[in-house]
């Protein structure tokens, strides 16, 4: 089984203008049901507060991630976990993408660990047909490499998945991240772009995995948005796109 996989920092100073979010994430929706790529999947961060997501129920009492269907027509029903980080502060929010066919329906969230204040949790849902594989995203904080190769590597060992991708902006470069040494050691493997992901400079945008990622022949593809919508994808992050195969 293939997955293709979209992760993008949608910049959240759009998020108080309806019509340019709107915009992206119409772009998105004809992506996903396009049919053009088998089973998509897209990890969004900053991602604002979007009309449709205001329909989704939390997935318990008070919490700040949601789940549920949002249905376009009788053929485009999407599944949506959706984390709203801090309310009103819609550059920190999270959500996860995909065709309701392609969902389980089970979603989880990562929380940091305690007194590890301005960290953000992380959310996830466990893809169907896969075997038990979970997709998540996260945004680590900004504040420097160091602090967010820390943020990713306290978050990782909270997965309790024998496979999994975890794609967003880690905000620090690839061969930033400490993976760690000895009994610390993690086992996962990280996959980039060849490119900067980001306007100003930076290679921040990508995906780690456990078990799970292996390299077709044509390699790992990276896009500047999609042909024909790129109007629609303004932001300081380009969008990262995965092929993804299961072992």
């Amino acid at each position: 089984m293939k997955l293709s996989l979209l992760t993008w920092n949608m910049q959240g100073k759009d998020s108080k203008d309806p019509d340019k979010m709107g915009n992206k994430m119409s772009a998105l929706k004809n992506w996903l049901f396009s049919g053009a790529v088998e089973n998509p999947v897209i990890c969004l961060q900053e991602c604002g507060k979007l009309d449709e997501f205001k329909q989704l129920r939390p997935i318990s009492p008070k919490s700040s991630v949601s789940a549920g269907d949002i249905r376009f027509s009788s053929r485009q029903v999407m599944f949506v976990v959706y984390y709203e980080a801090e309310v009103d502060n819609n550059r920190t929010n999270l959500a996860i993408v995909t065709r309701a066919d392609l969902a389980t329906g089970n979603v989880e969230a990562i929380f940091p660990p305690p007194r590890q204040s301005g960290l953000r949790s992380v959310v996830g849902m466990e893809i169907a047909h896969t075997g038990g594989l979970y997709i998540y995203s996260q945004h680590a904080p900004s504040s420097n490499p160091k602090f967010a190769s820390r943020y990713t590597r306290l978050m990782l060992p909270k997965i309790r998945k024998s496979q999994w991708i975890y794609a967003g902006d880690f905000n620090c470069e690839p061969s930033e991240l400490d993976q760690g040494t000895g009994d610390w050691k993690q086992d996962w493997i990280v996959t980039a772009g060849s490119e900067q992901t980001q306007i100003s400079g930076g290679k921040l945008d990508y995906v780690v995995s456990r078990n799970i990622l292996s390299t077709p022949g044509n390699g790992i593809r990276w896009i500047r948005g999609i042909p024909g919508k790129a109007d629609n994808f303004a932001s300081d992050h380009y969008v990262q796109y995965f092929e993804v195969t299961l072992k």
